[in-house]
């Protein structure tokens, strides 16, 4: 009993001194976090009562109750290796052993491809996200990212998207007849790249004509209307038109009023067939400023070869073709959020697993909500503070010297003890 309180001391500040010596052995370690002990006074009652009638009770030394982990920000540092991948505020890598089946969680976005086209990380474990077919990430079933490698077949476009702004100032165009290569009979035009059955290129060009009654435009589209015939113009509905577009009084698009159809191609064009009878989106205002684009996207794609990749901020991950295609979707990762992260069981190796205390975690796309945001051939540094840690340490030492010398203290005491005896 007499060595019992030194003893504790030595024990906690032993424990203590493992805790800062890990922090510090792990500063230039991927992803990791630092971690602090948490301690706690244990107490003994004694034999006498106090006077005012209740049991009186001594300290009896510390007690390690818990390693804390400390999930803040590390630095982001950039690479040269693009599979590298750095989460940039909240949320972890998700990843799955291919042998047990077991769902790990990390900070660590060191992976690579390995030769059956899964991302995967130094151990061996995959990569979890949204897998994609042909060039369109398949978003709402969770699993291992399988990539494609090597060769990109071609693949036909069937949707366009286009965000736009069209100045509510616009008059009608002097010239009633529609024509593309007449600029004065539309108010704007707008292009994206599209893609045939064969992977060729074409370029579908929007028209944008104000009617001159009330809120309404027409829309008019062709194919490669600047190197090509008349051939090219879009069958349907009605000759070049694919519909028109009504605003409502603040600017914004009535879409019941409005009317976009599929864009049906003329096959017999001069310059060979495309096949595009999927549909158009469009997502419009009127507004007092100029007409703009604010996007304009299509899916589909050319033959090519991989020869790179690239991850988004929201996770998907980008290859380039040789055809200088860079926008391919291979997938997309997710990351991972818990609603207690210090509950989360340490595993090493940069993981951790899911505990009831860590709470079940909630899968989500990067830049989206509370999910961080991904940060492309960059890895994230050790959160540690080796000043502080170091610091720490001395601190931790002293107690360790300190509590060594209560033990040597009373045991000269209770030898002194004896020897009076």
């Amino acid at each position: 009993m007499f060595f019992d309180i030194g003893l504790a001391g030595v024990n906690a500040a032993a424990a203590d001194l493992n805790v800062i010596g890990n922090n510090l052995s792990n500063a230039n370690t991927t992803g990791f976090k630092q971690s602090n002990m948490d301690f706690m006074n244990v107490m003994s009652s004694s034999l006498n009562s106090s006077s005012s009638g209740t049991q009186a009770s001594q300290g009896n030394g510390p007690s390690t109750s818990n390693i804390r982990q400390e999930f803040q920000q590390g630095t982001v540092a950039a690479t040269q290796v693009s599979s590298d991948v750095a989460i940039k505020g909240l949320g972890f890598f998700q990843l799955q052993d291919p042998t047990t089946g077991q769902t790990t969680y990390s900070r660590n976005g060191t992976f690579q491809v390995n030769s059956a086209g899964n991302l995967v990380n130094s151990l061996g474990q995959q990569v979890c996200g949204y897998n994609a077919t042909n060039g369109l990430v398949n978003a709402g079933v969770v699993a291992p990212i399988v990539m494609s490698s090597g060769y990109v077949p071609p693949t036909v476009t069937t949707s366009v998207a286009l965000n736009i702004n069209l100045n509510s100032a616009s008059k009608a165009p002097p010239t009633s007849t529609f024509s593309p290569t007449d600029p004065s009979s539309y108010n704007y035009a707008t292009s994206v790249n599209t893609y045939n059955t064969k992977g060729e290129e074409q370029t579908l060009a929007t028209y944008y004509v104000y009617s001159g009654t009330g809120t309404t435009w027409n829309v008019y589209s062709t194919i490669n209307a600047a190197n090509s015939g008349s051939n090219d113009y879009v069958t349907s509905p009605t000759a070049s038109q694919i519909g028109s577009l009504t605003f409502n009084t603040d600017g914004t698009l009535d879409t019941a009023a409005s009317t976009i159809t599929g864009v049906a191609m003329d096959t017999s064009g001069d310059t060979g067939t495309i096949d595009y009878t999927g549909s158009t989106h469009l997502n419009s205002t009127v507004q007092g400023s100029q007409s703009s684009t604010q996007s304009a996207t299509a899916n589909g794609n050319s033959t090519g070869y991989i020869t790179g990749i690239n991850i988004a901020v929201d996770g998907t991950i980008n290859a380039t073709l040789t055809s200088g295609q860079t926008n391919y979707a291979l997938g997309q990762i997710t990351t991972a959020m818990f609603q207690a992260p210090n509950g989360l069981r340490d595993l090493g190796n940069d993981s951790w697993a899911a505990t009831a205390q860590s709470g079940v975690a909630t899968v989500g796309t990067p830049a989206s909500g509370n999910y961080g945001e991904l940060v492309g051939s960059s890895l994230e540094s050790s959160n540690v503070d080796q000043t502080t840690q170091l610091v720490n340490l001395l601190a931790a030492q002293r107690a360790y010297q300190a509590n060594a010398q209560t033990i040597t203290v009373m045991n000269q005491a209770l030898g002194s003890a004896i020897q009076m005896g």
